[in-house]
């Protein structure tokens, strides 16, 4: 199994790099070509749909990536029949809300965001809404075959590509920031056709079901979705309902200005991010059969793989940030320490690898969603408490708080039921190494010399290839020996 994730993984992180890359230049360019305060109302307009989609979901792309990869080994009669059913849903429920979000938009732009700017932000979401959600429920359909390349080739380099020329021809003539929407929107439609023809020419032919409610009766199915949707939004509270608030609170300069630092410092857990995407059926099949010793070696292995890799990543990000900031417009130099500081929510999430997954996947979904409910509210209470004196300073304390304290608790409960956790001497001491690194810049402040330029970013890359290359070693021995 530890082949299988690592080597689908690839194609994962493959297609991530590139995104990243792409994507980067990309926001970057938007964000130059609009200002920071239209980036900051498209991040409002993105943040509303995407709690629109997470309520309509209803966790049915949960619900296909854990019960496809057995269904469709066994029983690919139901496999068919979840399938088309769960499809059907999403396509239809997304229409009919993208119709109503664009006959509400004034009123919601007026009594809710204040802010009549936003009625033609929502309006030309409301065109995104359905294939935001379609492309949810295909990619899960790709995952649950453990079939990735698929996801990587259509869902990002072809996406990818077309959004980057598209973007570049677009605002060669208008700097209306409604109208990249109206391109990512064109883009992920066309994606949405690749994927659904691939899957019915690859599998079996995906069918719009009239009767797709009745998928709504299956009692195994809709107690595992339900407890899923529970999840999703109380996930959705303690994340995202952290920026929806902050935009409704703050100006849109600074709601800009935090999501670009949310993306910058998400950059360092792509991996781990893509993993989880490979690592979620697998997870399933190997609890589902009780091999809780081979998971438990999959976690540990996988973990440490990632942190190998990510971590003097992250380091030459934090050592390039005032370059890294300076690309998305001078505005952003004022926050580079608030950038830095949300870097340590980095120590939340790396080193836990892929406890989320791990919980909804074998069998702790409740405990799950009542770390989600703890989170999410703790953050809220705290948003509610300091945001006033504090600004957008309490806003990032928050959120590396609330990361650690999910993190870790997962940890906690995955261990006490299952005796796994994804802790290794190995992985403790890349963490070590990290401290000299931190303490050196923080003391120069980001204020470097011509020299640094050459010298610290080889002697970090040297420092955890000495230290990891031993390990790093054995464990891909093991892979390519399987």
């Amino acid at each position: 199994m530890l082949a299988t994730l690592i080597k689908q993984t690839n194609w994962s992180i493959l297609g991530a790099v590139f995104g990243f890359a792409i994507g980067f230049l990309i926001k970057g360019f938007v964000v130059q070509s609009v200002g920071l305060d239209s980036y900051g109302l498209y991040i409002k307009g993105y943040v509303f749909i995407t709690a629109i989609s997470t309520i309509i979901a209803f966790g049915f792309p949960q619900l296909v990536l854990k019960f496809l990869p057995d269904l469709i080994g066994n029983n690919k009669a139901e496999a068919k029949d979840l399938t088309n059913r769960t499809v059907s849903y999403i396509l239809i429920s997304s229409l009919a809300s993208g119709l109503l979000l664009f006959a509400f938009s004034a009123y919601i732009a007026t009594y809710v965001f204040q802010n009549t700017a936003m009625e033609s932000i929502l309006q030309w979401s409301a065109l995104y809404l359905p294939v935001i959600l379609l492309i949810s429920i295909l990619t899960s359909l790709y995952r649950g075959v453990i079939r990735i390349k698929e996801i990587v080739v259509y869902g990002t380099f072809v996406s990818v590509t077309l959004r980057a020329i598209l973007t570049i021809i677009l605002f060669q003539y208008t700097n209306q920031i409604e109208y990249f929407i109206g391109v990512e929107a064109l883009v992920q439609l066309i994606v949405v056709i690749l994927l659904w023809w691939k899957f019915s020419k690859d599998f079996y032919p995906l069918k719009v079901r009239i009767d797709f409610l009745r998928i709504f009766k299956e009692s195994k199915y809709f107690s595992f979705a339900k407890f899923v949707f529970t999840g999703s939004v109380v996930t959705y509270a303690g994340s995202e309902l952290l920026t929806l608030l902050v935009s409704l609170m703050l100006p849109e300069k600074e709601v800009g200005a935090y999501s670009l630092m949310l993306t910058i410092t998400g950059v360092s857990i792509f991996i781990l991010i893509n993993l989880n995407k490979v690592f979620a059926p697998i997870v399933s099949k190997l609890f589902k059969e009780n091999k809780l010793e081979e998971l438990k070696q999959t976690y540990q292995k996988s973990t440490f793989l990632i942190n190998a890799i990510t971590l003097p990543f992250v380091l030459l990000m934090l050592f390039f940030l005032p370059l890294i900031l300076s690309y998305f417009g001078s505005e952003m130099n004022a926050y580079i320490f608030l950038t830095a500081l949300m870097f340590l929510s980095i120590g939340a999430t790396l080193p836990v690898g892929s406890s989320g997954v791990i919980m909804n996947m074998a069998g702790m979904e409740k405990e799950n969603v009542w770390v989600q409910l703890l989170k999410a509210s703790l953050s809220v209470i705290l948003l509610f408490i300091f945001i006033e004196q504090y600004q957008i300073l309490a806003v990032v304390i928050i959120y590396v708080f609330s990361e650690y304290f999910k993190n870790y608790l997962q940890v906690f409960i995955i261990w006490k039921k299952t005796k796994i956790h994804p802790f290794t001497k190995e992985l403790i001491l890349l963490y070590l190494l990290c401290i000299p690194f931190m303490i050196y810049f923080i003391q120069l402040e980001f204020n470097w010399k011509i020299k640094d330029y050459f010298v610290v970013p080889i002697v970090v890359c040297l420092s955890f290839v000495y230290v990891s290359f031993n390990k790093v070693k054995s464990i891909l021995n093991e892979i390519n020996a399987n």
